[in-house]
């Protein structure tokens, strides 16, 4: 894709914070798992990007089978437990296997503002009664998730054209902008 956008540059510092966070705030909820914490970061992301104009960790989100991921998921998983701040837990559930983040300390959000933390529980609670195919199935139904190719990177800018209240009209012209060149190169 060709369109111009702003790059957010991710804190591997933070988001690992992050993620521990939101295991520590889902340790006694038997659904969470891997697709619920993804699920738990993307929606925080995008929600502060429209809130705020930025998001929170400023991860890269890709189009993956089950929803949007994190591009740094995995390696973020993979450094917090080889550094022993976690481990995997796996759990049957139903008939797969769950794979749960489970924090071996508490996290540090020294670096996350109120507002952010306040995003975070919200979609937490949002997401704490559903399974990881309801969350998968929530982050399915936009429009832009439809449009984009699996692995494509999932832009923030596209969240404002699902909630045009509260944000400028150079953001949404930008966002509605975007998504016509992503129509445009779908339909050519």
């Amino acid at each position: 894709m060709n369109y111009a956008r702003k790059q957010w540059q991710m804190d591997p510092s933070l988001l690992k914070e992050v993620m521990l966070y939101i295991a520590a705030k889902c340790k006694d909820n038997e659904k969470f798992g891997a697709t619920i914490l993804n699920k738990t970061l993307f929606f925080a992301d995008f929600l502060a990007y429209r809130k705020s104009g930025s998001p929170i960790t400023g991860s890269t989100y890709r189009k993956a089978p089950n929803g949007p991921m994190s591009a740094s998921y995995q390696a973020m998983c993979d450094q917090l437990v080889a550094g022993e701040d976690a481990e995997i837990e796996l759990r049957p559930c139903g008939r797969y296997e769950q794979k749960r983040l489970v924090p071996k300390r508490e996290p540090d959000v020294s670096e996350l503002s109120q507002g952010q933390l306040d995003i975070l529980d919200e979609v937490i609670h949002q997401l704490s009664d559903k399974t990881a195919i309801e969350a998968s199935d929530l982050s399915h139904s936009a429009r832009w998730w439809q449009s984009a190719e699996g692995g494509e990177e999932l832009p923030y800018e596209l969240a404002l054209s699902r909630c045009p209240d509260g944000v400028s009209d150079a953001q949404l012209e930008d966002a509605k902008a975007i998504q016509a060149a992503i129509d445009a190169e779908r339909a050519a």
